[in-house]
């Protein structure tokens, strides 16, 4: 069988991807292309489902010293600028070496009716492909009128249109294990972010539940922006793996992005540094 860059993750546990942030877009507030360092967690680590504490604390200090892979979005300044919630992007995400192991794709689709939940016109999306180019999941936000007030949804499918899982994005309770609570996460008040995973018959996943933490108060906010854990179940096999990292990275993009810039907004355009806009999250 060949090669396809992606066979590495049937022995991890989960993944740390921390995004590492420019020191140009510190000093001026710009878009510049977000920038990602990988850790592989490995097989049988236990991984809470609202990661906190210690367990953030090495896997983040990994994550800068001996990452896995690094990935940087190859996009254009313009989008970036003018556009950055809807923007296109190609991220190959590569070892020390500078060999490909796999990389992902966006489209452009603008929506001038964006406000999810409630209401989008377009559906957005991203693709992750192996290294040889061969499509091996999807994901897409749910799109449409009034789908809820505080969740927004996520469906991972495969290359042959099934679904894999659907990933909700909830900004007040999520049903992970014994429920909790994502209102002012991820902060130094509510340290993980979790995201409900579901099977293709709608059934909670609580080993796949995958959250985004806070980097910490201290000097890390001004490189670290965006830190999260992919939880992948023991026995799926890598493609839903891959999956559900396509979803993650999509949620970076749609909600994650979203609210920086809602924070900028909210701060006359310019919302201070993007690490005081961090210690607000």
């Amino acid at each position: 069988m060949a090669d396809r860059g992606i066979e590495w993750t049937g022995g991890a546990a989960g993944l740390y991807i921390a995004q590492r942030l420019e020191l140009l877009e510190v000093i001026s507030g710009c878009e510049t292309k977000n920038k990602y360092h990988i850790v592989q967690i490995p097989g049988g680590t236990d991984i809470p489902i609202a990661p906190t504490g210690d367990f953030n604390t090495q896997w983040r200090e990994q994550s800068k010293a001996v990452p896995l892979l690094k990935a940087k979005e190859q996009s254009e300044c313009f989008e970036r600028i003018c556009c950055p919630l809807f923007r296109s992007f190609t991220m190959e995400f590569k070892d020390a070496n500078d060999g490909v192991f796999f990389k992902i794709q966006r489209p452009f689709k603008c929506d001038p009716c964006y406000s999810p939940p409630v209401f989008t016109c377009t559906q957005q999306e991203l693709t992750i492909m192996d290294k040889n180019g061969t499509i091996v999941a999807t994901a897409k936000e749910k799109g449409g009128c009034c789908n809820g007030c505080c969740t927004r949804q996520f469906l991972i499918t495969g290359p042959d249109g099934k679904l894999m899982y659907e990933m909700n994005a909830p900004e007040c309770g999520y049903k992970s294990g014994a429920g909790g609570c994502n209102l002012c996460a991820p902060s130094c008040c509510k340290e993980a972010y979790v995201i409900d995973v579901f099977d293709e018959n709608h059934q909670i996943v609580n080993e796949a539940s995958s959250a985004f933490v806070f980097p910490g108060c201290n000097c890390a906010g001004l490189t670290d922006r965006s830190n999260f854990v992919v939880n992948f179940p023991a026995d799926a096999p890598v493609e839903k793996r891959m999956g559900l990292l396509a979803g993650m990275m999509l949620i970076e993009y749609a909600v994650n992005e979203k609210k920086q810039q809602d924070q900028k907004n909210n701060n006359g355009g310019g919302g201070g540094s993007p690490a005081n806009q961090e210690m607000r999250r």
